[in-house]
């Protein structure tokens, strides 16, 4: 077995969602003890009205992150993305995890390590297509969908649909994902309530 890489999809300090405010005057989102660092990768929702200058359907990238505050850009390290309105309540940050790229890897390892009480779902997920945006719904030009994984401890498949579980108990585990033919993996948390969630891949091919 030839290890090729480990490459962190989620980080452990990040709060993989949560509600914000935002203020026009100051320019800056605040939600407390975020633990988003500069280039997180995010996604907006509200059910109220989001902030004016932002889209929910949108990938933001964090730029200037204080322990409660923050401001988004278009791109990584770019110019903050200027608000024109408080916007109304409830707005929410979803962090997306970060896309791994797979060609030509035959396994990938997965290893998922929560803290703080994680409650939440987190899936897989898989594309074969080189432009494919995870962030966005799967469709016929955005090509992708929930993996089936391997639970290693216990031997047992895990339909990609239910994904990885953890329901208030930390859980430190390792899951197997057959790369054969994928180009790039990621990972969606749904379902979340509490605490933080670290997931690493690691790509490995056979030795011939």
């Amino acid at each position: 077995m030839t290890f090729l890489s480990e490459q962190q999809i989620f980080p452990i300090a990040a709060v993989p969602s949560a509600a914000f405010t935002a203020s026009s005057t100051t320019q800056l989102l605040t939600s407390s003890a975020h633990g988003l660092t500069v280039n997180e990768s995010v996604i907006l929702s509200t059910s109220g009205g989001l902030p004016g200058g932002l889209a929910a359907t949108t990938v933001y990238y964090v730029i200037n992150p204080t322990t409660n505050t923050f401001q988004l850009s278009l791109t990584q390290g770019g110019s903050a993305v200027v608000l024109t309105t408080n916007g109304t309540p409830t707005n929410t940050f979803t962090v997306i995890g970060k896309k791994i790229g797979v060609k030509g890897t035959q396994f990938v390892e997965l290893g998922a390590f929560t803290a703080n009480n994680f409650n939440g779902t987190v899936k897989v997920q898989i594309s074969h297509q080189s432009d494919v945006n995870f962030a966005l719904a799967a469709s016929s030009t955005n090509r992708w969908s929930y993996a089936q994984i391997t639970d290693l401890l216990a031997n047992a498949a895990v339909a990609g649909v239910t994904g990885i579980t953890s329901s208030g108990t930390d859980i430190a585990k390792n899951y197997e994902l057959i790369g054969n033919a994928r180009y790039w993996i990621s990972a969606q948390i749904t379902s979340y309530t509490a605490g933080n969630i670290n997931l690493f891949a690691t790509c490995f091919n056979v030795c011939q």
